[in-house]
């Protein structure tokens, strides 16, 4: 840890000289961070944090490694909505505990390409939503799997996602254009990842 004073050696002796006093302090060790929500996964997905309280991601055929998964937008990482298609444990959703989550999912859109539908979402305002028309938008992601209680990165993959359907959520960015939805990853896309991670030796 970086301390508030810098050290000279002159013959046996030391001498301190004060600098830098300014400077923030380091953070603590990674132990003394907590994850308690899914939502303190956009920092493992912002800046690779490490949660020391939880488990280290086992590679072993059989077991589940549980998965919260986040996607980039101008307003920051936010939880990816899912389809609920995928195998029961495997993907932690917001309002579920995070104690036994082994792995953070960061989706971050490089590339969308406009289609010709256009789907009717629902846009916060105030307290009210209110009916916008927002054009789908094919999309293609730089997917990032990183250890949670770590935070090194585990695996990287460009993942496509196309959709023809209108979602019941939708998230879309608000940087004053007209509203557009990105198809998110299939939770079959993600399984078929997770899978190929626990089948690997590296």
């Amino acid at each position: 840890m970086r301390k508030s004073a810098t050290f000279f050696a002159v013959g046996a002796a030391l001498i301190a000289v004060s600098c830098n006093s300014s400077k923030p302090k380091e953070p603590p060790p990674a132990d003394a961070y907590r994850a308690v929500a899914t939502s303190d996964f956009a920092l493992t997905c912002a800046r690779g944090q490490e949660y020391g309280n939880l488990p280290p991601f086992k590679r072993e055929a059989g077991t589940v490694p549980p998965t919260a998964l986040l996607t980039e937008f101008t307003s920051g990482w936010t939880e990816q909505p899912t389809s609920g298609k995928h195998p029961q444990g495997w993907i932690v959703k917001y309002g579920q505990r995070v104690e036994k989550v082994q792995l953070v999912a960061c989706a971050q859109r490089i590339k969308g390409t406009s289609t010709a539908k256009t789907c009717t979402a629902k846009q916060f305002v105030g307290n009210a939503t209110k009916a916008v028309n927002a054009r789908l938008y094919d999309a293609t992601y730089k997917v990032k799997i990183r250890e949670a209680r770590t935070g090194k990165i585990i695996a990287e993959r460009t993942m496509h996602a196309a959709s023809t359907d209108c979602a019941k959520r939708v998230l879309t960015e608000r940087d004053g254009s007209p509203p557009k939805y990105y198809a998110a990853i299939a939770d079959a896309d993600y399984v078929d990842l997770l899978q190929s991670l626990l089948s690997s030796k590296g």
